[in-house]
């Protein structure tokens, strides 16, 4: 096994809690925001696929780059839609990455210094993640889901 599809499956323990807690929400908490300036729980799903598919793209290519527009989204379903569908694609973005590229410099000005491997793009990547995980964990329970997944799945 790769050393990208290695990572991939270990992504993907955090990321498939991540789909099972939104599908833990109820429709009309879309919007729902735990403070006035917070993100709403919709937004912060998006930006966490969204960041995601960035730092995915920018290991890939090794050049930073901003993936094209992400979809208006406007209901847990499309969420829900949205989300599986970034996972795929950065799940078969991440397992077709070879060793090099896996190991290869990224050159970038913006978040982490010019030369920074691929592979510690993407441990950012799911740094980043879980810390956002951990959030939605919270705005769940706020909105009243009572039974939880476990913090990655097996």
């Amino acid at each position: 096994m790769s050393k990208a599809e290695q990572f991939a499956n270990q992504w993907m323990m955090h990321r498939s809690v991540l789909l099972d807690i939104l599908d833990r929400v109820d429709d009309k908490n879309f919007d729902f925001r735990p403070w006035s300036k917070a993100m709403t729980l919709g937004e912060l799903a998006q930006h966490i696929a969204g960041a995601g598919a960035l730092f995915i793209n920018t290991a890939k290519t090794g050049q930073f780059s901003r993936p094209e527009g992400q979809p208006v989204v406007t209901s847990m379903a499309e969420l829900r839609q949205f989300l599986k569908d970034s996972t795929d694609s950065g799940y078969a973005t991440i397992k077709s990455m070879t060793d090099e590229e896996f190991d290869g410099p990224v050159t970038s000005e913006h978040i982490l210094p010019d030369g920074t491997p691929a592979s510690v793009w993407l441990s950012a990547m799911k740094d980043h993640e879980v810390h956002h995980k951990g959030q939605m964990f919270v705005y769940a329970r706020m909105t009243g889901v009572e039974e939880m997944p476990n913090f990655v799945q097996h």
